[in-house]
Protein backbone atom coordinates (compact mmCIF):
# COMPACT_ATOMS: atom_id res chain seq x y z
CA UNK A 1 0.00 0.00 0.00
CA UNK A 2 1.21 3.81 -1.08
CA UNK A 3 0.96 6.13 2.14
CA UNK A 4 -0.11 9.62 1.15
CA UNK A 5 0.60 12.45 2.67
CA UNK A 6 -1.41 15.69 2.96
CA UNK A 7 1.06 18.93 3.30
CA UNK A 8 -0.66 21.52 1.81
CA UNK A 9 -4.19 23.01 1.54
CA UNK A 10 -6.03 25.38 -0.29
CA UNK A 11 -9.62 26.46 -0.38
CA UNK A 12 -11.93 29.45 -2.63
CA UNK A 13 -15.35 28.93 -1.14
CA UNK A 14 -18.27 31.10 -0.18
CA UNK A 15 -16.61 31.79 3.34
CA UNK A 16 -13.76 32.57 1.94
CA UNK A 17 -10.26 33.00 -0.93
CA UNK A 18 -8.63 31.08 0.99
CA UNK A 19 -8.63 27.81 3.54
CA UNK A 20 -7.88 30.28 6.84
CA UNK A 21 -10.71 32.06 6.19
CA UNK A 22 -13.30 29.63 5.09
CA UNK A 23 -12.00 27.64 8.25
CA UNK A 24 -12.41 30.78 10.05
CA UNK A 25 -15.93 30.88 8.77
CA UNK A 26 -16.83 27.35 9.50
CA UNK A 27 -15.46 27.82 13.21
CA UNK A 28 -17.53 31.02 13.70
CA UNK A 29 -20.46 29.13 12.29
CA UNK A 30 -21.20 31.77 9.38
CA UNK A 31 -22.98 30.18 6.94
CA UNK A 32 -22.02 30.75 2.70
CA UNK A 33 -25.38 30.88 1.37
CA UNK A 34 -26.48 33.72 0.69
CA UNK A 35 -29.42 35.59 -1.97
CA UNK A 36 -28.36 35.04 -5.62
CA UNK A 37 -26.99 37.83 -7.43
CA UNK A 38 -24.11 36.59 -9.83
CA UNK A 39 -27.40 35.73 -12.55
CA UNK A 40 -30.90 37.04 -12.51
CA UNK A 41 -32.30 34.32 -10.48
CA UNK A 42 -36.08 34.91 -10.64
CA UNK A 43 -37.55 31.79 -12.80
CA UNK A 44 -36.18 29.71 -10.21
CA UNK A 45 -38.04 28.73 -7.28
CA UNK A 46 -35.22 28.88 -5.10
CA UNK A 47 -32.89 32.31 -5.15
CA UNK A 48 -30.19 31.02 -2.52
CA UNK A 49 -27.17 29.73 -2.97
CA UNK A 50 -23.21 29.30 -1.62
CA UNK A 51 -21.30 32.05 -4.11
CA UNK A 52 -17.71 32.87 -3.92
CA UNK A 53 -17.37 36.89 -3.52
CA UNK A 54 -15.15 39.24 -4.38
CA UNK A 55 -12.95 37.21 -6.23
CA UNK A 56 -11.27 38.59 -9.11
CA UNK A 57 -11.26 36.67 -12.81
CA UNK A 58 -8.18 35.62 -14.15
CA UNK A 59 -8.11 36.43 -18.36
CA UNK A 60 -8.57 33.62 -20.48
CA UNK A 61 -10.10 31.25 -17.62
CA UNK A 62 -13.41 30.09 -16.70
CA UNK A 63 -14.20 30.64 -12.81
CA UNK A 64 -14.29 27.47 -11.98
CA UNK A 65 -10.89 26.44 -13.38
CA UNK A 66 -9.67 30.18 -11.61
CA UNK A 67 -10.77 28.53 -8.36
CA UNK A 68 -9.01 25.58 -8.81
CA UNK A 69 -5.74 26.71 -10.25
CA UNK A 70 -5.70 29.36 -7.24
CA UNK A 71 -6.13 26.78 -4.57
CA UNK A 72 -3.96 24.39 -5.75
CA UNK A 73 -1.60 27.33 -5.86
CA UNK A 74 -2.24 28.08 -2.35
CA UNK A 75 -1.89 24.57 -1.08
CA UNK A 76 1.91 24.34 -3.55
CA UNK A 77 2.50 27.37 -1.07
CA UNK A 78 0.98 25.78 1.78
CA UNK A 79 3.23 22.48 1.66
CA UNK A 80 6.75 24.67 1.76
CA UNK A 81 10.13 24.15 0.07
CA UNK A 82 10.07 20.63 0.18
CA UNK A 83 6.95 19.93 -2.81
CA UNK A 84 9.76 20.64 -5.31
CA UNK A 85 12.42 18.08 -3.54
CA UNK A 86 9.67 15.52 -4.41
CA UNK A 87 9.49 13.18 -7.71
CA UNK A 88 7.36 15.07 -9.66
CA UNK A 89 5.83 11.58 -10.46
CA UNK A 90 5.54 11.13 -7.04
CA UNK A 91 3.69 14.43 -6.18
CA UNK A 92 0.23 16.11 -6.95
CA UNK A 93 -2.47 18.71 -6.42
CA UNK A 94 -6.05 17.33 -6.03
CA UNK A 95 -8.33 19.69 -7.34
CA UNK A 96 -12.32 19.14 -6.12
CA UNK A 97 -15.45 21.06 -6.27
CA UNK A 98 -19.25 21.29 -6.28
CA UNK A 99 -21.20 23.02 -9.11
CA UNK A 100 -18.98 23.98 -12.29
CA UNK A 101 -15.98 22.01 -12.77
CA UNK A 102 -13.67 23.12 -15.09
CA UNK A 103 -13.74 21.23 -18.56
CA UNK A 104 -10.77 18.80 -18.76
CA UNK A 105 -8.81 20.66 -21.25
CA UNK A 106 -8.86 23.29 -18.47
CA UNK A 107 -7.53 20.88 -16.25
CA UNK A 108 -4.64 19.36 -18.63
CA UNK A 109 -3.31 23.04 -19.14
CA UNK A 110 -3.36 24.26 -15.10
CA UNK A 111 -1.54 20.62 -14.57
CA UNK A 112 0.79 22.19 -17.02
CA UNK A 113 0.95 25.07 -15.14
CA UNK A 114 1.83 23.94 -11.99
CA UNK A 115 4.34 21.35 -12.70
CA UNK A 116 6.37 23.61 -14.22
CA UNK A 117 6.19 26.19 -11.34
CA UNK A 118 5.02 28.75 -13.60
CA UNK A 119 2.24 30.30 -11.13
CA UNK A 120 0.33 33.06 -12.29
CA UNK A 121 1.83 36.69 -11.05
CA UNK A 122 -0.81 37.15 -9.27
CA UNK A 123 -3.57 34.96 -7.13
CA UNK A 124 -6.66 36.40 -7.51
CA UNK A 125 -7.81 35.32 -4.25
CA UNK A 126 -5.81 37.61 -2.01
Amino acid sequence: MTRVVITGVGAVTPLGNDAASSWQGLRAGRSGIGRLDRFDASAFDVRIAGQVRDFRPVAGMSRAAAFGLTAACEAIRDAGAGWWDVDPYRRGAAVGGTVGRPELQELVDMSAVVAAGRFPGRIPAR
